[in-house]
């Protein structure tokens, strides 16, 4: 599991994790520590450490400045997110090391990913019992709405 580095984003993979772990599958979730620790406090009371099939790795990326959401923005888009879009790409290498070990002793690596987190788990296409799906962390309606 590869989630964008925003609350709404990680959640939604933590709790898809939780149920395919339930299904006795080993789960990998990959995050910043700041965001694997801001995701566990409010994963609903759950300790994510008692769960045995969901490994946690978290990697350290430069810090940076988030700015708060400016509602009267003339452009709509999320500017607030872009420093998380930038700072993510420091994810690619470490994940895809990540990846290229589980590859070794796993016969298959299925990747979920955040859709904005494509380039950082875009180095799957090197090994050969990897794949990967998006997922869309934003609802129908949301869709719907702003096109």
């Amino acid at each position: 599991m590869v989630p964008f580095l925003a609350q709404g984003h990680l959640g939604q993979l933590l709790h898809l994790s939780r149920l395919i772990s339930s299904y006795n599958v080993p789960v990998h979730y990959v995050s910043t520590t700041t965001h694997i620790r801001h995701a566990s406090s409010r994963h609903q009371g759950r300790d994510l450490l008692a769960y045995n099939n969901i490994h946690v790795h978290e990697f350290q990326i430069p810090d940076y400045y988030s700015p708060s959401p400016n509602p009267n923005a003339p452009c709509k888009f999320p500017s607030q997110l872009q420093p998380a879009f930038e700072a993510s790409i420091h994810l690619r290498e470490p994940v895809y090391k990540l990846l290229k070990s589980l590859s070794t002793t796993a016969p298959r690596i299925i990747i979920i990913h955040d859709y904005l987190m494509g380039s950082v788990v875009q180095d799957f296409v090197y090994l050969p019992n990897a794949e990967t799906y998006i997922f869309q962390s934003t609802s129908a309606f949301f869709t719907f709405s702003y096109y």
